[in-house]
């Protein structure tokens, strides 16, 4: 099978599959999304803050954006599905946006908060971003505990913590070199993979023994 996942984010089980292809994951971004302007003028660091489009719901978005200002931050929150005037007024260092080019946002970004898919948490990884990841459904439990494994963050439940255990993790996860030093060797882990353009003759292949 082709598999994405750079070894440090395998579980040991995982490791066990014998008929893997690794692939390089290539970060991608929804049509159309934007690069906020100030990205790169701010002093202070900048957290993302994304929930996919699948399991994003206003209160968990708000729940999330009021933890996150109590830090000394800037954040960047794309919404995706979610409608900007359900979320009320929200702080001046809150910066609400519906779909961003993601790609490049996490060029620019100091931490990256979010629901554990895989797409994110691979761009994130891709980039050597340290991750908050708050898991809502599917796969996204198994990739927040592949992240905490692999020192590049941690992993919280948003029904069962507090606002104080939100902000907390963002400030051990911007304050402590650890966790980016972890993500800039998953970030090298990642950028020796195979690019997909190379794989493909092993991918013909493969398909042309099993016809």
């Amino acid at each position: 099978m082709l598999d994405i996942f750079p070894d440090s984010l395998h579980s040991g089980a995982d490791a066990a599959l014998v008929s893997r292809i690794p692939v390089r994951p290539v970060p991608w971004s929804e049509p159309g999304g934007s690069i906020p302007t100030w990205l790169g003028t701010v002093r202070r660091p900048v957290v993302y803050l994304t929930l996919g489009t699948i399991f994003a719901e206003p209160g968990t978005f708000r729940a999330a954006m009021d933890a996150i200002s109590a830090v000394d931050v800037e954040v960047l929150v794309a919404l995706g599905p979610v409608d900007p005037a359900s979320l009320g007024d929200v702080p001046p260092s809150v910066h609400l946006e519906r779909f961003v080019d993601q790609a490049a946002v996490l060029r620019s970004v100091d931490l990256v908060v979010h629901h554990g898919g895989s797409g994110t948490m691979l761009g994130a990884a891709a980039h050597g971003r340290p991750q908050l990841v708050l898991p809502l459904g599917a796969d996204q439990f198994y990739n927040g505990e592949a992240v905490t494994s692999a020192g590049v963050g941690r992993m919280l439940e948003p029904a069962r913590v507090s606002a104080g255990d939100v902000a907390g993790a963002v400030e051990r996860l911007l304050g402590e070199p650890s966790f980016r030093a972890a993500a800039g060797v998953l970030r090298r882990e990642i950028a020796v993979m195979p690019h997909p353009r190379d794989v493909l003759p092993e991918i013909m292949d493969v398909v042309s023994r099993a016809e």
